[in-house]
């Protein structure tokens, strides 16, 4: 089974720390559980632990460039994980939609074969190269392009929900949504190109609680139903 994992930045850093040593290695150990059982990897990393371009931009910078430095922040970040992932002796490879040849390799379907086949975790970073483009679409696209069986948004919610279930004790948790029904709604949880390019390309999509630490896991080692399915049916057709 191939998977691509979208990962919050806000889940490597702490209160004292942007990017916290102790908290990629608790990432590390909650990989580790699925990737012990030959899942192929990919993993996109955000950058909003480290800049979020939107608050840039309010504070008075270019669109462009505010998504360029969020882009960067994303490959420090990816750095990181790559780092400290060896460090507890789990092969990866750092890849980036921008050429920085002196610290990572630039995306290629080639290389990421290579790094798959010596059982290497692909970390994805820099987005898609591209301003105006979330990280969300980033690793929709990398799903795609990898072939994955199915994309994880893993986030700070359980799912997805009819309001935000902070401020709304009443909203309401869908355990299946339609690509259509999420495009429709406009669910703000996730990028809508990003659903776009799962529904073109028939990627399930889950969106599950990462710091719940079996609901990785449970989805899919497992087999059971966690977090909310985002797909054209409800089926778990990578089961």
């Amino acid at each position: 089974m191939r998977v691509l994992i979208k990962i919050t930045g806000e889940a490597i850093s702490s209160e004292n720390y942007p990017i916290d040593y102790n908290k990629i290695k608790w990432l590390a150990n909650l990989i580790r559980k699925i990737y012990e059982h030959k899942i192929e990897i990919g993993i996109v990393i955000g950058g909003g632990n480290l800049f979020r371009g939107k608050d840039l931009i309010r504070n008075g910078f270019k669109d462009y460039k505010a998504h360029y430095i969020g882009m960067l922040a994303t490959t420090m970040n990816g750095l990181a994980i790559e780092e400290v992932f060896s460090s507890c002796n789990l092969p990866s490879k750092i890849f980036s939609a921008i050429d920085i040849p002196r610290l990572v390799s630039y995306f290629s379907y080639q290389e990421y074969q290579k790094a798959i086949k010596d059982e290497q975790i692909a970390i994805f970073t820099a987005g898609t190269g591209n301003p105006y483009f979330t990280t969300d679409s980033a690793a929709a696209l990398r799903a795609a392009e990898t072939n994955s069986d199915i994309f994880i948004k893993a986030t700070k919610v359980d799912g997805v929900y009819s309001d935000d279930p902070k401020k709304n004790p009443n909203a309401k948790k869908f355990d299946f949504l339609t690509y259509d029904q999420f495009l429709k709604e406009k669910f703000e949880i996730m990028d809508l190109t990003a659903i776009d390019i799962c529904k073109q390309t028939k990627i399930p999509v889950v969106v599950l609680d990462l710091f719940d630490e079996k609901s990785i896991y449970s989805l899919l080692i497992e087999k059971k139903r966690v977090g909310t399915l985002i797909y054209q049916e409800d089926i778990c057709p990578w089961h």
